[in-house]
Order: C-alpha cells, then sequence, then structure tokens
C-alpha cells in the first residue's frame, strides 16, 4: 500500500560524541486523496472556474481556457479586467463596477452578476459571474465560477425584438382586433379603438358588454360564441 507521509525532524541533543534526533512521521494519504479529488471536480466542471488572489488569476480550469479562447500562460497573473471591454452593456465602467464587486466579494459579500467579456480574439461574450470568497494558508481567495450565457440572451433579444414586431403589426393592421377573457377585454389595437370610439384606457380591463346597443343583445351574443366553445376554447359543433 502506498502511503504520503510529512516527516519533520529536530535536534533533541547535541553531545561531543553524539546528537539525538527526534523524528516524527505523518499520514497525509487522506488529505492528499481529498485534494487530488478536489482537483478533478475543479478541472472536470462544466462552468468556466478560476481563482483569484484578490485581483489576478492565479489558477483556472479548461472549461475557462475554452470560453476565453486562450491558452492558460494567457490568463495566470492577468486581470479580468484584461478580458473586459472598457464599458458593460449599460455604459458603467468595468473596472469601477468589477473592483466594487470584487471589494464586496472580499468582504464576506457573494456576488452574483451577469458580465460582458472579450474572448482572446476580441469576440464578445456575456457570463452569469459568481464570486465567493475562500481561505486558504491564511489567505484570501476568490473562487469565480463563469457560466457562458450568450446563447441565452442572443435569444431572448431575438424574442424580444420579435415580440415588439408582433406588437406593431398588431397596433397598426386596419382591422379592430380586441383580445377578450370572460367577456372582459384584455387587450385593443388601435383600429379598435377608432371604430368604437373609445380610448385604449376605457377599453381595457372592462367587459365588452359597453360595446352593445342592449343588455339583450350582449347576453343573445355571448350564448352565440361561448355555446360553440368546449372546457379549452375550442371550437365545437352543436
Amino acid at each position: 500500500m502506498e502511503l504520503n507521509v510529512l516527516i519533520g525532524a529536530a535536534v533533541a541533543h547535541k553531545g561531543s560524541e553524539s546528537t539525538d534526533i527526534v523524528s516524527s512521521v505523518m499520514d497525509i494519504t487522506e488529505q492528499h486523496e481529498k485534494e487530488a479529488w478536489y482537483r478533478l471536480l475543479f478541472e472536470k466542471a462544466h462552468d468556466g472556474l478560476l481563482l483569484m488572489d484578490e485581483h489576478h488569476f492565479v489558477d483556472c480550469n479548461a472549461s475557462a481556457l475554452r470560453a476565453y479562447r486562450v491558452a492558460r500562460e494567457r490568463i495566470i497573473g492577468a486581470s479580468p479586467f484584461d478580458f473586459s471591454p472598457e464599458k458593460q452593456p449599460d455604459g458603467t465602467e468595468s473596472k469601477q463596477a468589477g473592483l466594487q464587486r470584487i471589494n464586496s466579494a472580499l468582504a464576506g459579500e457573494p456576488q452574483v452578476f451577469e458580465w460582458r467579456h472579450l474572448r482572446g480574439d476580441g469576440v464578445p461574450i456575456d457570463a452569469e459571474i459568481s464570486l465567493n470568497c475562500i481561505q486558504r494558508g491564511g489567505k484570501q481567495y476568490l473562487l469565480t465560477t463563469n457560466r457562458d450565457i450568450t446563447e441565452r440572451n442572443q435569444m431572448l433579444k431575438a424574442l424580444h425584438e420579435s415580440e415588439e414586431y408582433l406588437t406593431s403589426i398588431f397596433r397598426t393592421v386596419r382591422t379592430g382586433i380586441g383580445v377578450v377573457a370572460d367577456r372582459s377585454l384584455e387587450t385593443v389595437n388601435d383600429r379598435f379603438c377608432e371604430i368604437f370610439g373609445y380610448a385604449r384606457e376605457e377599453l381595457v380591463g372592462d367587459l365588452t358588454r359597453k360595446l352593445y346597443v342592449s343588455e339583450e343583445e350582449f347576453q343573445r351574443c355571448g350564448k352565440a360564441i361561448y355555446g360553440q366553445l368546449d372546457e379549452n376554447g375550442n371550437s365545437i359543433t352543436l
């Protein structure tokens, strides 16, 4: 069986003819195995993991190298601001905002936030960053978790643009359109307001009763329309 041991020695007595030495042996096999296990978890993590000595990277895993598209030598000793644009998407200075996050994490306040990075080839990427302060050998370090959310943000942007496009069509089409739930108007377009002579604020959230000439007509149309819908809102044949 192979063991990992820590050996220490000290002079207990030194005479003219002989010297007594006290030695100690400590089995650190378990500690060594734990460190190897944690190192394996660190290296195999899907998210980019980086260890910071206050303001500079001192270690990183393979996922971080893939995210930044650089060699390990390019990251170790570098600052996170070496991989950041001058300003973040909201217009704040990267260094100012980043230092605030770093100092808060070093003070014991874990940080989670979105950040715009620059890869080694200059291509911007979006990441969800978490910063946690850890102690090792009496020294403070920051464990940085970097999760690439570029694709997610691109999809959200495309969805938002699509919604804006559909909303613009809905509002400007020359056919009156109203969305009704339980005979209450949830939304209406401009043409709908023009046809009935109401402002949007007067219609949305109100019953469609005001659009009918009489209560009798309101009830008759309700029975005719809702009588042809099943419990799922699908049209049925009576």
